[in-house]
């Protein structure tokens, strides 16, 4: 019996800007980063996120690409957000990096990373994404935040540096709670402790680190994420470690943990 793949392609999708967009980025058309997954709506369009800048910005804004041809080609559709006052004065990048779910009524969250160790947002469309509510402090601090949509309805959000974060809310990201550590180095800087400098102006920090903290999470089961990360591996040869000392020697690995959410 002769074996399908079940993929198809690849196929370039063509994603475009509008004519403000920064041409300082590279692309004519574009210049953007792109991230997370698609959101299909319900008439069918899709949606793609990322953060770019117009002419004329001085930070980044996340912005929401519009398919109507099933990903063959992505158009502007709405700016999410594009705040000067929550982006650090000494690094002020903007919102970036955005994480996006749908709640079952439909309503879009797009959680957002401001600066290094400044507040994660999160923005909210009920119109499809056409307009989007200002952004909101989720009420922790970190990276790549990455939310996910359980069938109890529970989300849960990853987020890092320093260390590897989850927290959960059963509200619709109204209020979140039960805030997990999952890495971090203990011994630097210490659970639930951030720094004072940015991690690049940490001396050594390219040697002991070792790891982006750039953690994503899935959904592999009704109730069930797998959170992957990468950290340096301890000398059991079973466990990361978590010791700042040891990890210059230490190779890095990849490392999941499989995470069971129910309600109380």
């Amino acid at each position: 019996m002769e074996h399908r793949s079940p993929w198809t392609g690849p196929h370039a999708a063509a994603v475009t800007g509008p004519r403000h967009a920064d041409t300082g980025w590279d692309n004519p058309n574009l210049g953007a980063a792109l991230y997370g997954g698609i959101e299909e709506l319900d008439d069918g369009s899709l949606l793609l996120f990322g953060h770019t800048r117009f002419l004329g910005d001085r930070s980044s804004r996340v912005v929401a690409y519009r398919s109507l041809d099933r990903a063959a080609t992505f158009h502007y559709w709405a700016t999410v957000a594009y705040e000067h006052n929550l982006s650090s004065p000494l690094r002020p990048i903007g919102f970036n990096e955005p994480g996006v779910v749908r709640l079952g009524n439909g309503e879009l969250l797009c959680f957002m990373r401001t600066a290094e160790y400044e507040p994660i947002c999160v923005s909210r469309s009920r119109n499809e994404g056409r307009t989007w509510h200002p952004p909101e402090k989720v009420g922790v601090d970190g990276i790549l935040p990455t939310p996910v949509r359980l069938d109890n309805g529970v989300l849960a959000l990853s987020y890092g540096r320093p260390g590897v974060w989850v927290t959960f809310s059963a509200d619709g990201g109204r209020w979140w709670s039960d805030r997990r550590c999952l890495w971090s180095w203990h011994g630097l800087w210490g659970e639930g402790h951030l720094p004072t400098t940015p991690h690049y102006t940490v001396p050594g920090y390219a040697t002991f680190e070792r790891s982006d903290c750039n953690a994503r999470l899935c959904r592999i089961g009704p109730d069930r994420l797998l959170l992957v990360y990468s950290a340096p591996l301890a000398d059991s040869g079973d466990q990361p470690i978590d010791a700042q000392d040891a990890a210059a020697r230490a190779p890095c690995r990849i490392w999941g943990v499989n995470l069971d959410v129910h309600l109380e």
